[in-house]
């Protein structure tokens, strides 16, 4: 068997397999994966991008229903004007 290979993340050498040995981190590198620590970290901005919208959909929703609200009282009031005692178009004076 040759002697150890130096230098490849601290196990090194060829493997029962004839691969070359390597440490966990260099591996998980090599093979894109992602540690622990940066996938909590996604998770959690993922989490707070969802919250902020949720949050701002809620904000929108609020303002929606506010300005129906005053546009209904709008109308109402405007039916209560033109329906009053001294509604202009109320009566037609056909005697002229």
């Amino acid at each position: 068997m040759p002697p150890p290979l130096k230098g490849m993340g601290g196990v090194g050498g060829l493997g029962g397999n004839g691969e070359v040995g390597l440490s966990a981190p260099a591996a998980a590198s090599d093979r894109g994966g992602m540690d622990i620590a940066a996938v909590a970290t996604s998770v959690k901005q993922a989490e707070i991008g969802n919250q902020v919208a949720v949050a701002v959909a809620r904000k929108a929703l609020d303002a929606q229903e506010q300005q129906g609200q005053a546009a209904i009282k709008l109308l109402e009031s405007a039916r209560e004007v033109q329906s009053g005692p001294n509604a202009f178009g109320g009566s037609v004076d056909v005697n002229g």
